[in-house]
């Protein structure tokens, strides 16, 4: 009966996860989001046990779906063990304001540390600046325990999909209202 409410919450809880994928910020919404999420299959459970076969549906449609088990998992050790805090690939873009009138070494490195490309501009190159902006920086957390590609967004939103679903299915069978 208050699955979709519960959907809706988790799924504000992921919108502010994309608005705001900065630490501590994010892992506070992520917690909220876990949260929000595992209480639509408990109120799915609690609901189709009072219904012939309820209990075997719900079985069935939650046991089937990796990213409903995983998700699980990662709610009840956020509550009962230690909060979740998945690491960060963190990407940083940076335009820069430069004036080049000294000289000004370049070196491109790869991400092992292999220098890629070393320039020298010399002190008799004219003077060029180069409009500033503020250093762009993008995270992207992952799950390392989880077997996909997926960061902890996409995983969220499939999370939201399989969600809708189960709740889809068990109000269409008659054993939850949703």
């Amino acid at each position: 009966m208050n699955e979709n409410i519960k959907i809706q919450e988790a799924e504000y809880f992921l919108s502010r996860m994309c608005e705001n994928n900065e630490r501590p910020f994010f892992t506070y919404n992520l917690s909220a989001f876990l949260t929000a999420a595992r209480s639509v299959l408990q109120y799915a459970l609690k609901e189709s046990e009072t219904k012939p076969n309820g209990k075997s549906w719900y079985d069935s449609a939650v046991q089937s779906r990796p990213v409903v088990k995983f998700f699980k998992d990662k709610r009840d050790i956020n509550i009962h063990a230690e909060p979740i805090n998945p690491p960060a690939e963190i990407n940083i873009g940076i335009n820069d304001a430069i004036a080049l009138s000294d000289e000004v070494f370049i070196t491109l490195t790869d991400k092992d540390g292999n220098v890629v490309e070393k320039e020298m501009v010399p002190r008799s190159q004219p003077t060029r600046e180069i409009q500033s902006n503020e250093p762009v920086v993008n995270y992207r957390f992952i799950f390392r325990d989880w077997s996909g590609s997926e960061d902890v967004v996409a995983l969220s939103r499939q999370y939201i999909k399989e969600l809708n679903e189960i709740i889809s299915d068990g109000v269409a069978r008659g054993f939850i209202a949703g």
